[in-house]
Order: C-alpha cells, then structure tokens, then sequence
C-alpha cells in the first residue's frame, strides 16, 4: 500500500478519458474544467479550460564539448520543477519546462533563443559558459523575456540589458578572490597565466586575476592557447623555464586537464589553480594528478550549512551525478524564478522581469540573492575546493570581505576582447593584455 501511495502521489500526465492527471499537494487532480451552458434536453458543450502552465525555457548543451556537464544542469531544472509542481504549482500554475540543445556553440545558442521566443516562454533558465549566455541575451533582451544564467560569470553578460540577470558571482569578484587565495594562502608571490583565447569568460577571469596579483606580486608570465590544442607542452616549457609559485588556469574540464597531465609528466609540481570551470569531471580524465591543486566554486555537498546538506542528501537520492555548482545554482535559478511569478502575481515576462529586479533576501541553496544596479547578486561566497586523492573536498569560503574556514557561520545564513600576440607554429604563445577602461576589476 505505502508503494502505491507513493507512486499514485508522483502520477503525472496520466490520459484519461475526462482529462489528464497530474496530482498536487492536495491530492487532487490538475485537470480541465468543462464549462457547459444549460440546454435541453442535454447540457451543451461551450469549452474546456485547462490549469494554465508557466513555460520556461532551458537552455544548455545537449551536444557537443558542454553536453557532459551541463546534462546535470537540466536534470536540476526537471528536479526544482518537479519539486515546485508536487507542492501545487506557483499560484496554482505548474511548472512546464522547454529544453533546447545549445550544441555547446554560439550559433547554437542564438538558435535556441530564437526558438525559445518563437515558443512564447515567460522566461529562460541558461546557458552556462559566458559566450552561449552572451549570444542569448541579445535576442531575449529584444524580445523582453527575462533570462537568469545560472553560472555565467562574464560581467558582460547582464549589461547587455535589463531582461538579463544571473544567480552567480561574476569574474571581477572570482578573479580578486583567487588572486588573494594565491598571494595569502598559497604565499604566491610569482604567478603564470594560461589563457584560453577563444574564451570571453578565460580572458576576462585571467585579467581580473592579473590585476588583483599584481598589486602585492608579480605575474611573470601570461601565456595563450586555442580551444582545440590538445599538446601544451611548448608552453609548460616556458613556464617550467619561468619558475613561477603558481599556475593560474582559468579553463573548462578539456584543456585544464591537459595542462595539469603535461605538467605533471614534465615534472612542474607547483601549484596549479583553477576557478569555477574545473569541476570532478576531471577526475575521468586526469585522476590522481589533480592531487593538490585548488579551484574556486559556487557551492559544495561538504559545505557546513544545513539547509545545502538537507538539499544534497535529498538530490543524491535520485540523482547520482553531482559535480560541481552548476546543480545547485540551476536549482536555485528555477525557485528564483518561480519565487518572482508568485511575488509578481502574473506569468506574464514583463511582470516576472520587473519582479526578479525587485528580489531581496531570497535564501538559495547557495546563498543569498539580492540584485544590485546591473542584476549580478549584491554579495555570494567563493567556495575553494581542494582535490583529493579521488574526489574534491571542500577547503574553505572566502567572502568579498575576508577568509572564512568551516569553523566560521555560513556566509549562507549571514570585455571586451584583449589585444594578443601568438607565436606562429606553437597554437599558443605570449599575450599582451592592454587595459580596456570599461572592464576594470575592481
């Protein structure tokens, strides 16, 4: 019996012959009402209602280099939507989710944008990479649908316009934060830089580091590649030759573990350090040579805060797959954005727009969001991670203030492009970074 009640409670667009169930925190079922006008000798047909639904698009990669990761990313929307759904819906209306294969490119992510506002969704959930977020946002600015990236740090991103908001912290915040790790915890004084130059969120995260550093130490190296190199070997020669305390690799899973096996094997064992591109994927690829290094992120199943735990505990038991922030943040979007149509009182997008711009105090899974003047969250943790033998470990917080280490209360609870000179022949080589007034990281 209690198996039956479980499944019967979970039922979900079952046909029948007066309509489609889907049972809500009541119990009762979602299905349409038939309005009939009185006529004899039988009443007569005039129309069916139906509960109307909140349509949401979600946009990550389905295809290509981003499908592995960010499969986790539409698997957190289904589950907060589920989540919000079996609890009755937001004013009554369920959640109904539209996903779209980005194909891990920018023309993808136009696409999927133009096929988003074609389907009339009240608003979208996505991308995770800063360039498929930039191609985006464009589009659904023009066409006035609020879009909430849940991992896009770019600050370029939301200052295309007031539709774009995002749940994260932005690489002026992550780029100062890690250069302090470096120079504070890591007692870094010499640092080189490995940039991917077909990446707006390497290129600007690897500027925002460079000038945090370079106030108390010297970043004596900074050193480009392309997308598609797979050998770097003619690069770690110069950093091997440069003797820096640290390595600063603001890449994705591919080339970041490329870098570190190379390194390794040519016996470079200083410390490596990545931001919120790196996840455990990389354990698939680079196992035990990971040992050591740090990287920043937006949340961890180890953080001391309850309230994460309880979600962990909860998601775990019907997913497996968690790696990384972009679980949790995707998570938070979708309540975010459930949370404005409630306070909004419309599903209509101008009105969800108007209500996410208003938000305050909202308490996510990974922090508060409150959106300050260019729709970034005023103030969100940076989580460093430690990887271990054969799984990351949390090491500590460090909020825009000071450091805080898991003895300490939960911060929870409380570009443009770069001029570039490449050697010929090498597929990466030295980079001039000239100052742009317009991106200066604080």
């Amino acid at each position: 019996p209690a198996s039956i009640r479980e499944a019967l409670a979970e039922t979900e667009d079952f046909k029948g012959l007066v309509g489609v169930y889907s049972f809500g925190f009541q119990r009762d079922p979602e299905k349409p009402l038939a309005v009939l006008r009185m006529t004899l000798p039988e009443p007569a047909l005039v129309r069916v209602i139906y509960p109307r639904k909140v349509k949401l698009g979600v946009i990550f990669a389905k295809t290509g280099e981003a499908a592995q990761v960010n499969a986790m990313a539409f698997e957190a929307a289904r589950y907060a939507a589920e989540e919000i759904n079996r609890l009755g819906g937001v004013m009554g209306h369920r959640l109904e989710l539209i996903e779209y294969d980005n194909e891990s490119t920018v023309l993808g992510s136009r696409k999927a944008a133009l096929q988003a506002v074609r389907d009339q969704v009240a608003a979208v959930i996505g991308a995770s990479w800063s360039s498929h977020s930039s191609a985006m946002a464009p589009i659904l600015q023009e066409a006035r649908i609020p879009m909430v990236t849940p991992i896009s740090t770019s600050p370029e991103v939301t200052r295309i316009g007031d539709c774009i908001f995002r749940a994260c912290y932005t690489d002026r915040l992550q780029g100062r934060l890690l250069a302090e790790f470096a120079l504070e915890e890591l007692k870094a004084r010499r640092a080189a830089v490995l940039i991917n130059a077909n990446s707006e969120y390497s290129l600007g995260l690897a500027r925002c580091f460079r000038d945090r550093f370079s106030e108390k130490g010297q970043v004596i190296l900074e050193l480009d590649y392309l997308q598609s190199t797979t050998d770097f070997r003619s690069l770690l020669e110069k950093v091997q030759a440069a003797q820096p305390d640290v390595v600063f690799v603001p890449g994705y899973p591919r080339d970041s573990v490329y870098i570190i096996r190379q390194a390794r094997q040519m016996g470079i064992q200083g410390a490596l350090l990545g931001a919120d591109g790196w996840n455990d994927v990389m354990y698939e690829y680079a196992g035990g040579e990971l040992e050591g290094n740090f990287y920043s992120q937006h949340w961890h199943p180890e953080v001391p805060d309850e309230r994460s735990r309880a979600f962990y505990e909860r998601y775990s038991r019907k997913h497996s797959a968690f790696r990384g922030g972009l679980v949790a943040l995707t998570y938070d979007t979708v309540r975010l954005i459930a949370d404005a149509v409630r306070r909004a009182g419309s599903i209509q997008a101008q009105d969800i727009r108007a209500a996410l711009a208003g938000t305050k105090d909202f308490q996510g899974i990974t922090g508060r969001i409150e959106f300050d003047e260019n729709r970034d969250p005023r103030s969100k943790p940076l989580v460093m991670v430690r990887f271990g033998k054969d799984k990351s470990e949390f090491y500590k917080w460090i909020h825009s203030n000071h450091p805080r280490d898991s003895r300490e209360q939960s911060p929870m609870q409380a570009f443009g492009r770069n001029q570039r000179i490449t050697e010929p022949g090498t597929g990466g080589g030295v980079v001039s970074l000239e100052p742009q007034p317009f991106l200066q990281c604080p």
